[in-house]
């Protein structure tokens, strides 16, 4: 009975075995890393709290808090106080369709240059075509305009 089994007759554990689970040592407790981490957080915050405190203090002490920047703080907590969360809201909506109206005009304008390009290229073409379509009046091709696109593409390819 005392090896720390159950007992054969009984079917509740022995005193050894329930004193060896009930005071277990070692294992990783979930709870009580959470509450270790909070109580960490909180005399951090606590600290920095209190290192603040002391700064402002001294330098009030010592004058060093000029009022222009007094000014400046009083503004900018103003500025916060202020604003309400729908006016936050309607800036933030403001900026975001701000930013796709900015989108769409973008996209609008690389639209135009590419069909702006297309059609540019359709008109040389053109161009090109008409002058090697020409022929005389018995169909031979004629070669005054073949020979000004051949100067032309030499040109084109000297000034780059």
């Amino acid at each position: 009975m005392a090896d720390g089994k159950m007992n054969a007759f009984s079917r509740q554990p022995s005193e050894k075995h329930w004193k060896n689970t009930k005071f277990k040592q070692g294992g990783y407790n979930v709870k009580a890393k959470g509450f270790q981490d909070k109580h960490q957080r909180m005399v951090i915050r606590q600290y920095k709290q209190t290192l603040k405190e002391e700064k402002k203090q001294l330098q009030s002490q010592s004058g060093l808090i000029q009022p222009e920047i007094q000014a400046k703080e009083i503004q900018r907590l103003d500025k916060k106080i202020k604003m309400s969360s729908r006016q936050r809201a309607q800036e933030i909506y403001q900026r975001k369709q701000d930013e796709i109206k900015e989108k769409r005009e973008e996209k609008a304008r690389l639209i135009k240059e590419k069909e702006e390009a297309k059609a540019k290229y359709r008109e040389e073409k053109l161009r090109k075509m008409r002058i090697l379509r020409q022929r005389t009046r018995k169909g031979q091709p004629l070669m005054k305009g073949r020979i000004e696109l051949l100067l032309e593409k030499i040109e084109k390819q000297v000034k780059q």
